[in-house]
């Protein structure tokens, strides 16, 4: 046969060898969808929709093939074989488990192990179709286009923030923009405000609570308007902001925040006595306003009204607080506060516990005086961290006490007079006000057959409940907060020879199926009245080996990167057996949303926490935790690919070393965390993981592993000079489910000094904060966060009080373009001077703020400045009459847009002797040529009988919009309140 024919005969072959394998490729045609926008993990790799048309069922394996543009194949995965039959599939990952990954670049493995993500970048990706028999190529796609991703850092909160006071009627909000990220590619922000209930964290309520106002924008700072809902005094408020894309994708969610609102009066409550800016109110629990004390070396107890972490009771001061209690004689007419600052200490304790007795060698209680008490909490370097109301007693001896004691009327009005003057004092309004009576309630006495005057009863019943309901005639702008509402409020003790049961619950209109559950109930061991029990060495056996014992809504602190602030429906304990240590929680964290109305459905999850060890907590200890956490992916049935079942293992190793009594300590924390971020992906293959651990955990493609570390000391000087500092790395997939809204990917430090002068008339402090991210090279470029602050309290006797704080944010990145450098700089300073003076009968305290706030930035979007002035003038009469004067002038300027604000005030409020309290009272706002608003307030609060108090407030509002007339309206708001003591 010629050469010429035998060629021809080749190419004849290879002609129809193409031509067979072009029909059989043709036959399998496989779709890919994009993933989802700016970020790229693995489980997202495998939505997929193959077509099968080559006549008969084809048993093929996947393989995908992920590429960046500059740096080429970065890893390759390969799934289990599996039947595709004629027509069409939806690939599933039952048919692709197990499935094993190849990595070709370190940089990328340690990105997908630690977070499950590629780094920033832009990205290909393909899929070939291969023939499980002869790994013949069947077919290939790719992503219809190329897949940018962005790895953000989130928005970070600059102010209100960490429980500060806000006496502003429309305080400033601000926040860092989210980095990483190109400034054009943030479509929005959305800020929320909610009120946080009883029994909740701040975390719980933005979950759960409808948004006392809400706001969309462009801006990273928000003037809260005129025409929104007035904030309400006394109440604690949550706030968040997120970030949106310009396709509507969340680019990043801040941590949480929250701070509190209350009037100028009652801040210059806080403030007088001479002390720094007051966080931590203090309630006065033992013994009560009024309160015949019998005891020579009776018991003083306090309890903290607003913690960082609200709780559903007040949370105890710290074990590692100092605490003062500082008791004074009052002479003649005094009133307790005067006595407390006038006359000449009588007997003061310090401590570092939470109840103190009256030490045996201190000056005696004289039979039949009065006596005022106050309790401050310091920091160990001598700044003060909270003060207490200033409450009085009389000590009379036993002797006379039996003499009354004939006399049943007597002993009676002592109790009811006891009662009246805590609703009395109870000046500082808030939500979970703890108020304790030492009453007995009579009606108890009819079923005890062992009643007997001179016998201590067995049984003791005491508490407090709350009934509120809000109306309003129209609903409130940019709310969610409906136009009627109601709330109760109960909180109980029952001691059963002195084992104190705490029964709490809070019911609230405001519960909605489309959210998490506001309603809350719990059964536990009060650790007020338990701790006063083992102060007097009432209380011996098994229930005094508990710390914590709840069935119910609890809030377990077990430590900040475990589990902190999270609501679990079920039981929590603490049991201390001598130097052991067990913590156990066990419940559901959050329930089940299956509404189609919403776009992010919840699963039910569950809890299972553990903590064992030598050593309490705020002691010398050894602590290891154990965290399990799960959804139940058979609780939500709507086709949704924007949440998925979560499963979460974490386990810690914590420590601390406490020496010479609180001068020096030493803690320390590692944490590690196995996140599946969908529990239905595929099984992964791997020989990276030690088969024991396979053996309790079960990996997936959507599984990473990454963990936190912190370290941190305080030394604390006889010169009353404080020394601290911390050092703690999260790491970029570091997630904790005992944890909400948790920022990760950040190693922080920070150094601090504080100092206390001339017995606590000086007060000096200054700080120095470092933060960055991009701990493993998975963004464009890393951004640094440095602030420090100066602040520095006078407190001069006889003379104006002035307070200062100077506190400057840097935020720069270090990208190598231009276009993406940015150097932020942010300053923040105040001013607080005031001064107590009187005039005859006349008591007048006058006090003014100046606060100037800045951002310097490469955005336009992000520049702002604000200039805030504030005066206010409080009279004080001899009669129980009390005004109060205010002026503010705000001065605004943000992108778009300047304000001038002016508001005007003036209130009163008188008490009758019967405890009927009254007040009113007028405010004028106005933001120059642009709206206003005129109001009017009346508040009563009236004492039905000695354990029922009715209160009603109304509140008329007037807005006026000078550029739409149309916007104009009239509200009126009322809240009508029930507190029963008993």
């Amino acid at each position: 046969m010629s050469s010429l024919k035998i060629g021809q005969l080749v190419k004849s072959i290879i002609v129809i060898m193409f031509i067979s394998f072009i029909n059989v490729f043709s036959q399998i045609i496989i779709n890919i969808n994009q993933p989802p926008s700016n970020k790229l993990m693995v489980e997202d790799l495998w939505q997929i929709q193959i077509t099968n048309l080559s006549g008969k069922a084809q048993n093929i394996y996947l393989k995908g093939v992920v590429s960046e543009s500059r740096d080429g194949i970065i890893f390759e995965v390969t799934s289990n074989s599996f039947q595709v039959p004629l027509g069409s599939k939806k690939v599933t990952y039952s048919d692709l488990s197990p499935i094993t990954i190849h990595y070709t670049n370190k940089k990328y493995e340690d990105a997908l192990i630690k977070t499950g993500g590629v780094p920033e970048g832009e990205y290909d990706y393909t899929v070939f179709v291969i023939n499980t028999i002869d790994n013949r190529e069947l077919a290939r796609g790719n992503i219809p286009a190329k897949h940018l991703v962005y790895n953000p850092l989130p928005p970070q909160l600059l102010s209100p923030i960490g429980g500060v006071i806000v006496t502003e009627d429309l305080p400033l909000f601000s926040w860092l923009p989210p980095l990483n990220i190109p400034q054009n590619k943030i479509g929005r922000y959305e800020f929320k405000i909610v009120e946080i209930y009883s029994g909740q964290s701040f975390n719980d309520a933005l979950l759960a609570n409808p948004a006392y106002f809400a706001w969309k924008g462009t801006n990273n700072v928000f003037q809260y308007p005129i025409s929104a809902r007035k904030l309400n005094t006394g109440v604690m408020y949550a706030w968040q902001v997120k970030a949106f894309g310009l396709s509507g994708e969340i680019i990043g969610i801040s941590e949480p925040s929250h701070f509190i609102k209350i009037t100028d009066d009652e801040k210059e409550k806080l403030i007088t006595g001479r002390t720094s800016n007051i966080l931590i109110p203090i309630r006065l629990v033992e013994p009560i306003n009024g309160q015949i004390v019998d005891e020579e070396l009776p018991t003083f107890f306090a309890v903290v009204l607003m913690p960082d972490i609200p709780i559903p009771e007040p949370r105890l001061p710290s074990d590692g607080d100092e605490k003062e209690t500082r008791i004074v004689e009052i002479i003649g007419n005094q009133l307790p506060a005067e006595a407390i600052e006038l006359n000449p200490v009588w007997c003061s304790i310090k401590s570092k516990d939470f109840i103190v007795r009256y030490p045996n060698n201190a000056n005696k209680l004289n039979d039949g005086k009065k006596y005022a008490w106050q309790i401050k909490i310091f920091n160990p370097d001598g700044t003060v961290k909270g003060i207490s109301d200033v409450g009085y007693f009389e000590f009379h001896s036993k002797d006379r006490i039996k003499i009354n004691k004939s006399n049943s009327s007597q002993t009676d009005e002592l109790n009811l007079t006891a009662i009246n003057n805590v609703k009395a004092n109870n000046n500082f309004i808030y939500t979970n006000n703890y108020i304790k009576s030492n009453f007995n309630s009579s009606w108890l006495n009819w079923f005890l057959p062992f009643n007997d005057n001179e016998k201590q009863l067995p049984i003791k019943f005491s508490g407090n409940s709350t009934f509120l309901y809000q109306f309003s005639d129209r609903q409130a702008i940019s709310s969610e907060i409906p136009k009627t509402q109601w709330r109760w409020d109960l909180n109980s003790t029952l001691s059963l020879f002195d084992i104190p049961i705490g029964f709490n619950a809070f019911i609230s209109s405001d519960q909605k199926e489309n959210r998490q559950s506001i309603n809350n109930f719990q059964f536990y061991l009060n650790p007020y009245e338990l701790a006063i029990s083992k102060a007097q060495g009432i209380l011996s056996g098994f229930f005094s080996l508990f710390s914590v014992l709840g069935i119910g809504t609890n809030f377990p602190n077990y430590s900040p990167n475990t589990l902190s602030g999270l609501p679990v429906s079920g039981i929590d304990l603490e049991f201390t057996p001598g130097p052991l240590f067990l913590a156990f929680t066990y419940g559901k964290t959050q329930k089940a949303i299956n509404d189609a109305s919403i776009s992010t459905p919840t699963y039910r999850r569950d809890i299972v926490a553990t903590k064992i060890g030598l050593g309490k907590k705020n002691e010398t200890h050894f602590h290891i935790t154990v965290l399990h956490s799960w959804d139940d992916e058979s609780s939500v049935t709507i086709n949704t690919s924007s949440v998925t079942p979560q499963e979460n293992y974490l386990a810690a190793i914590e420590s601390k070393i406490d020496l010479f009594q609180g001068v020096f300590s030493l803690s320390g924390e590692v944490v590690g965390s196995l996140l599946t971020r969908d529990k239905r992906s595929a099984k992964l293959s791997t020989d990276k993981i030690p088969e024991w651990i396979k053996k309790i955990v079960e990996p997936r493609i959507s599984s990473s592993f990454d963990y936190a570390y912190s370290i941190s000391s305080v030394l604390n000087l006889p010169s009353r000079t404080k020394l601290s500092g911390y050092y703690k790395m999260i790491g970029p997939g570091f997630i904790s489910h005992g944890r909400q809204f948790m920022r990760n990917d950040v190693i922080e430090y920070e150094l601090k000094a504080e100092q206390n002068l001339f017995d606590r008339l000086v007060n000096a402090g200054f700080f120095y904060k470092n933060n960055y991210d991009n701990i493993i090279p998975w963004k464009r470029f890393r951004t640094t966060v440095q602030s420090m602050g100066f602040n520095l309290s006078l407190y001069p006797r006889e003379f104006p009080y002035l307070i200062i704080n100077y506190s400057p944010i840097y935020q720069e990145n270090d990208s190598k373009i231009i276009s993406e450098k940015f150097d932020n700089k942010n300053r923040n300073i105040s001013f607080i001077t005031g001064y107590n003076f009187s005039i005859g009968n006349l008591t007048l305290s006058t006090n003014f703020n100046f606060s100037f706030a800045e951002s310097k930035t490469n955005s336009v979007y992000s520049n702002y400045k604000s200039n805030n002035y504030y005066l206010n003038e409080i009279l004080i009469f001899k009669i129980p009459l009390t005004m109060s004067l205010s002026f503010g002038y705000s001065k605004n300027e943000y992108y778009l847009t300047k304000s001038e604000l002016i508001n005007l005030g003036v209130s009163g409020n008188y008490s009758f002797e019967s405890g009927w309290r009254n007040s009113a009272g007028i405010s004028y706002v106005e933001n120059k040529n642009v709206e206003k608003s005129v109001g009017y307030f009346v508040d009563s609060e009236y004492p039905i009988t000695n354990f029922l108090t009715a209160s009603l407030r109304l509140e008329k509002k007037y807005f006026y919009d000078e550029l739409i007339s149309k916007n104009d309206f009239d509200e009126l708001v009322g809240y009508f309140n029930l507190r029963l003591i008993w």
